[in-house]
């Protein structure tokens, strides 16, 4: 999940969810995957920060810890795609 100065990408499925940074603590998308997160202790959500994305972050991480799901944070320089495909094959 990347966070960003406009909020959420969610990289799950063939096109990315986009969330605004005013509507993560609201979003039902953002919160059933939470749900389906936290149901299974082999899971853990991973954000992906950017350089301006700490405000988004933060908001996410929060909803994260009230909904009592494991998560992390890596720090992701400069404005570039990511190219999440070796993720693929993992689940």
């Amino acid at each position: 999940m990347e966070c960003s100065a406009r909020g959420l990408v969610v990289y799950e499925g063939p096109n990315p969810l986009r969330i605004a940074h005013r509507d993560i603590w609201g979003n039902q998308k953002y919160h059933q995957l939470l749900q389906q997160i936290g149901d299974s202790k082999n899971r853990s959500l991973v954000f992906l920060v950017r350089d301006d994305g700490f405000g988004a972050f933060r908001t996410a991480s929060r909803k994260a810890k009230v909904e009592r799901v494991r998560h992390g944070k890596l720090p992701v320089p400069g404005q570039g795609e990511l190219d999440l495909s070796l993720f693929d094959s993992v689940n």
